[in-house]
């Protein structure tokens, strides 16, 4: 189980550990404890309803918490699910391509001559994917960056 998991599972218990007392101070409320006077024996009852209601309370925070870690447990094992089976498609799809090592990267070619730059001027460029002809001007076979 994750961290985050064990983490809320360790709250709820708590709640649940909290919940527990409350319900058994709730039921220690006997009357015999209190006064036969209508003050304490009417803040004897309302004091019984604060701690049900504060268990109750409780209870469904527990819930909720455990629920909490259970849907970001399922959350975390699904994000690693996806993470490796997009790992493997790229594994293979790059496999598919050939041996990746064998790969160079391609490097540009210049369209101008470099003695020719050097002395001022600009000479045709022999390479049919410039796009410059002998005045500047696009040639037929000029390829774009699209």
């Amino acid at each position: 189980m994750h961290k985050l998991g064990r983490t809320s599972n360790k709250g709820g218990a708590a709640i649940a550990s909290s919940s527990e007392a409350i319900t058994r101070l709730s039921n220690g409320q006997y009357e015999r404890f209190w006064t036969d006077e209508a003050g304490p024996q009417a803040l004897r009852n309302a004091f019984i309803a604060f701690l049900g209601a504060y268990g109750r309370i409780a209870a469904t925070e527990r819930d909720t918490l455990r629920s909490f870690g259970r849907n970001v447990d399922q959350a975390i094992e699904d994000f690693a699910a996806v993470e490796q089976a997009t790992g493997d498609e790229l594994k293979a799809l790059r496999d598919s391509m050939g041996d990746p090592s064998a790969y160079t990267s391609p490097t540009p070619t210049s369209s101008t001559n470099p003695s020719a730059a050097s002395a001022g001027g600009s000479a045709p460029s022999t390479d049919p994917g410039t796009t410059a002809g002998a005045n500047g001007a696009p040639t037929q076979d000029a390829q774009t960056d699209f």
